[in-house]
């Protein structure tokens, strides 16, 4: 019984190059990747201070508004007296 083992080279220019290209799309995927992650914490950091100064704008508000309705208050007693 004769077997015939055809062999093949482990590095050849077709898986070679296509080796080279899966490489440059992982690597380009991952600088993309990094791009985006990079935007998102700048995103959140704006959020926030967004959120901060919504935050202190609506205290303010919620102060005025008690602030009068103390007045308001004051002035109706001083009127029924």
């Amino acid at each position: 019984m004769v077997f015939h083992v055809k062999t093949t080279s482990l590095f050849n220019a077709d898986s070679d190059n296509e080796a080279n290209h899966a490489i440059q799309v992982a690597t380009d995927a991952q600088a993309h990747l990094e791009q985006m992650v990079e935007e998102t914490c700048e995103m959140t950091r704006l959020a926030e201070a967004v959120t901060a100064v919504w935050d202190e704008c609506h205290w303010e508000k919620q102060w005025v508004a008690e602030q009068q309705a103390e007045k308001d208050q004051l002035a109706e007693v001083a009127r029924v007296k």
